[in-house]
């Protein structure tokens, strides 16, 4: 998964073909509905999101036309401090400094992803956000792994 962060990386390429299929599999197998738009958790850098991530998703909604996915739905308005070096983690982090845009006729359903969780905060505060502008959608919370601490 930390392989998905940086595509100047030789890794870089097999990490995104390897979520791809491993992400299209689950979706195909355990997800039952006949649309969906993918909405991926911003980067802690205002206006950005993970380019692996986005490659990913651009890879499940070619070949599966029941996902949608439009760059810019949930962004990042405000900067933050990168959670992975000591940002603060909280929800209301989150809720300051992401906002959602609703686009005419999208799916109802969103699958909200992001790469690692630690906290739950990140999918916690984008439901929220999104919640904020439309009540009636259904979510989906995915992540591609879980930080354990011992």
């Amino acid at each position: 998964i930390l392989n998905l962060k940086d595509p100047s990386k030789n890794w870089y390429a097999p990490a995104v073909k390897y979520c791809a299929i491993h992400l299209a599999s689950f979706l195909k197998r355990d997800l039952d509905v006949p649309a969906a738009e993918i909405v991926i958790i911003p980067s802690s850098t205002k206006g950005n999101v993970s380019a692996g991530l986005e490659k990913i998703v651009q890879a499940i909604c070619r070949n599966d036309k029941r996902f949608s996915y439009t760059r810019g739905t949930l962004s990042r308005h405000t900067t933050i401090e990168k959670l992975a070096t000591g940002g603060d983690r909280s929800l209301q982090v989150h809720l300051d400094s992401m906002s959602y845009k609703l686009n005419a006729g999208e799916p109802k359903t969103k699958i909200i992803l992001d790469d690692i969780t630690t906290s739950g905060n990140s999918l916690g505060g984008a439901i929220t956000v999104i919640s904020q502008v439309d009540q009636s959608f259904t979510y989906i919370p995915v992540v591609l792994g879980k930080t354990t601490h011992d």
